[in-house]
């Protein structure tokens, strides 16, 4: 599996304060591509967003692509990323696509490559209550965080080609006495789910939760074909293709406060209350619809659909030989 640079160092405040910080949120989308071993490059500017609105979600995207068709080597290459961010919820994903196709003669290992990246936060100032309890008192509120989403890398092999890609997600959760950080990179299987935590609060004092993640992925092709360097391939169809995605859309939420403690007492959660800024109900669970996919990561996937129809319709011009490789 292709190696990966460590996407960026997530960093997370949190704290009590004498005054309500309100609600903020900010979100970050990136995306490069490029062919001939990088001769042709597509790396727009990442587009980054912020608000202390708490009534309209925070979304952004960005796109990049690389086509260069031609003989004896066409190749193509994209990225996406795009971010939301509203009150209790996160919604993330990243696209990267890469393809090449060659004659017999055709020699570069490092083809095409595409990456996309999106990060998203928000950070809210809120205080809690227990009915009966005095303010001051410091009680255990059992929360949890969920995390659903998809990734994957596909690569696809004719004969001479090489692929891989990557993908990894960061997330990380701030409330109180909880700190939590966790990333899950290419060698690592999806951990989704839902995460359960217990914080200490004092009642009637304001306390900020924070929540971050982000998602990156990219894919690299390239095609190996030249009796000079030793791989000799025959006159039929070859090349590679790669994808790679890593997609929080399915949320990263609040899931809502299962327990309430004073002490080794447990209390009735109907006697606990919450107010914010933004007026979400944090003793209840996130519920948004998740973001129709973005333009920018369905242009990416046909992208990635081209060079692919033009080999299945040169495969169809002749017999694959015993050297060809699939995967």
């Amino acid at each position: 599996m292709h190696g990966l640079n460590r996407i960026a160092a997530l960093a997370l405040a949190l704290g009590a304060s004498s005054t309500y910080a309100g609600y903020s949120a900010n979100v970050t989308a990136g995306a490069s591509a490029s062919t001939h071993s990088g001769t042709v490059v597509d790396a727009p500017a990442n587009v980054t967003a912020s608000t202390t609105n708490s009534n309209q979600p925070l979304l952004i995207s960005n796109q990049a692509a690389v086509t260069s068709p031609g003989f004896p080597l066409m190749e193509s290459g994209g990225g996406s990323g795009s971010a939301s961010v509203q009150p209790g919820g996160i919604h993330l994903s990243a696209i990267g696509s890469a393809n090449v196709q060659g004659d017999r003669e055709s020699y570069d290992q490092g083809g095409a490559s595409g990456y996309g990246y999106a990060s998203g936060s928000f950070s809210e100032t809120m205080v809690w209550n227990v009915a009966g309890v005095a303010p001051g008192t410091l009680v255990t509120v059992d929360f949890q965080i969920r995390v659903d989403g998809l990734t994957g890398i596909n690569t696809s092999l004719l004969q001479g080609g090489t692929a891989s890609g990557y993908r990894i997600y960061d997330w990380d959760v701030r409330f109180a006495t909880v700190g939590y950080h966790a990333v899950v990179n290419s060698d690592q299987a999806n951990d989704f789910g839902t995460f359960s935590f217990s914080a200490q609060v004092t009642t009637g004092a304001p306390v900020t939760l924070s929540l971050y993640g982000s998602v990156g992925a990219g894919a690299n092709a390239g095609i190996l074909c030249s009796t000079f360097w030793g791989f000799p391939c025959d006159e039929f169809a070859h090349g590679a293709s790669a994808l790679s995605f890593a997609d929080l859309g399915h949320t990263l939420a609040w899931n809502g406060v299962t327990g309430l403690h004073l002490g080794d007492e447990a209390l009735s959660l109907s006697a606990l209350s919450v107010s914010s800024d933004s007026g979400f109900d944090y003793m209840g669970a996130y519920v948004g619809a998740v973001p129709e996919p973005a333009s920018a990561a369905l242009w990416v996937l046909g992208l990635l659909a081209l060079p692919l129809l033009r080999l299945s319709r040169s495969n169809a011009a002749g017999p694959r030989t015993s050297n060809t490789n699939r995967s």
